[in-house]
């Protein structure tokens, strides 16, 4: 080893200590290629591993949005009319949102209200291009809460896909709406995943 105050190292330009340690410019050069060959080493061996398997790409499946009527909900009364109206419009903003479904035209429902009581005429809705369909009614309670319920309809698999009923005081509503609109996105995007 060179001691540090080798007249030698003084003038070199080339000098590096780490820590008691003098490290050459021979040094240097012979570890910085020792270092790209390890590093060239070990690309060509990664190469050489892979070569004989496929690659995989990750697969984006992409489905067409789904058609899907969103007629007045069924009111009880009068006084639940305009909730009727709103209920399925926040749903239908909502839903618009995400691009998985396309809001069909009105002028083209089969129905102007759709309660939840009976079927759907599935011949019909299908015959005006839906694929879906969200039917509902709006009653007000005794106690001053409206309850809300809902079904959403597969048009061409002729069922039920899901549905909910909630109470809530009348300035919660729209609450309701947003809510409804996350349950059938949920149910949309869990159906896709398998």
């Amino acid at each position: 080893m060179i001691p540090d105050n080798d007249p030698r190292l003084r003038d070199s330009p080339t000098r590096y200590t780490a820590g008691t340690v003098v490290v050459g410019q021979r040094f240097c050069i012979v570890y910085g290629i020792c270092f790209a060959v390890a590093i060239l080493v070990s690309m060509f061996a990664y190469s050489a591993a892979i070569a004989g398997s496929p690659i995989l790409h990750p697969v984006l499946r992409t489905y067409p949005p789904l058609r899907i009527a969103l007629p007045e909900f069924v009111a009880d009364s009068p006084a639940e009319e305009e909730l009727a109206r709103t209920i399925p419009q926040i749903v239908g903003g909502d839903l618009a949102l995400t691009k998985v479904f396309v809001l069909n035209d009105p002028a083209t429902f089969v129905a102007k209200c759709v309660g939840i009581d009976v079927s759907p005429s599935f011949v019909d809705w299908r015959s005006a291009n839906s694929q879906r369909l969200l039917a509902g009614s709006v009653a007000r309670q005794p106690d001053g809460r409206i309850r809300i319920a809902y079904r959403f309809w597969d048009m061409f698999g002729e069922r039920q896909l899901t549905g909910m009923q909630y109470s809530a005081s009348p300035d919660e509503v729209g609450e309701i709406g947003h809510r409804i609109s996350a349950e059938i996105y949920e149910y949309v995007i869990s159906v896709r995943k398998k």
